[in-house]
């Protein structure tokens, strides 16, 4: 029968450093001499520096804080936050209540008879999330024929759409455009993820297709949105660099961003010039700008 030796690596550390100062000791008292061979010193001084180092790796030269922050605690986070319950901490979302009940109504422990609900309940709550779900939806536009001369038939028109002619719908050409553009998912990864929900071989090329058709889309509402920028008395700006995934050879554009109090506009350019923040002012009603430094331009 096998026989196995637990060993404890700090204890045996321990006894390490107590043997090397033993034998340091043991060295002096037989030799009676003020200092040690030069051989002998060199090891036991090699020793300690080995044992300083792995004091200094194990963090004996640093100890940990008194109050270290629990895991999953960001540093200045309230601690009341994270001990709330969900639907304080989030009470916007919407409370899904399931009330549940044995199977079979439990017996007394003392007399052994079926109990009875008291009215009162152990409450407890956890947050969940309902994954993303893909479906088809098929739209019958009913077509309407002339009871009397039986000459003319009108169909319903078809709903309005972002691209009518796609067979991809509005709420999935928006979710995969946010996905790229707002939390960086490319759209090959955002196929991937389709997939794992049984929607097979979403093509990634159409997806970025269909971007570039909600952006033309939404010229309009871009418009809106320059102009109030433009008739602000008070805009902020600033310019930084931006990456060029598609659409041209030079990799590294600029993001340019003008800001009001109530709206955010956004221009793409190739180049860092002030020519680009003239343009911009030329039609704009701005009394003041902000910005990090813009001296040059002028």
């Amino acid at each position: 029968m096998k026989t196995v030796a637990k060993i404890n690596p700090e204890e045996e550390y321990q006894n390490a450093k107590k043997l090397i100062e033993l034998a340091g000791k043991q060295v002096l008292e037989k030799s009676n001499l003020t200092s040690l061979d030069s051989s002998v010193d060199n090891i036991i001084t090699a020793a300690k520096v080995l044992m300083e180092r792995e004091d200094s790796r194990r963090g004996k030269k640093n100890p940990p804080k008194e109050n270290p922050l629990p895991k999953g605690r960001k540093k200045g986070e309230d601690r009341e936050k994270t001990t709330k319950l969900p639907s304080e901490r989030y009470p916007n979302l919407e409370i899904k209540e399931n009330t549940i009940r044995p199977d079979d109504l439990p017996k007394c422990p003392c007399c052994g008879k079926e109990m009875k609900e008291s009215g009162l309940c152990d409450t407890s709550e956890k947050l969940e999330v309902t994954p993303k779900k893909y479906y088809i939806e098929r739209q019958k536009r009913v077509k309407y024929t002339c009871g009397h001369c039986h000459g003319g038939m009108i169909n319903t028109p078809a709903v309005p759409s972002i691209v009518p002619t796609s067979n991809y719908g509005d709420s999935l050409i928006i979710d995969s455009s946010l996905s790229k553009f707002l939390d960086l998912i490319p759209m090959e990864r955002y196929s991937a993820i389709a997939a794992r929900a049984g929607v097979i071989d979403l093509p990634p090329q159409t997806l970025i297709g269909l971007s570039h058709q909600l952006a033309e889309f939404l010229v309009l509402v871009l418009k809106k949105i320059r102009l109030e920028v433009l008739l602000s008395k008070h805009l902020r700006a600033d310019e930084t660099t931006h990456k060029m995934l598609e659409g041209d050879d030079t990799h590294n554009w600029y993001l340019w961003g003008f800001f009001s109090s109530h709206a955010c506009y956004y221009e793409a350019h190739n180049t860092r010039s002030g020519d680009v923040i003239k343009t911009f002012l030329k039609g704009s009603k701005a009394e003041s700008l902000l910005s990090d430094d813009y001296r040059w331009i002028f």
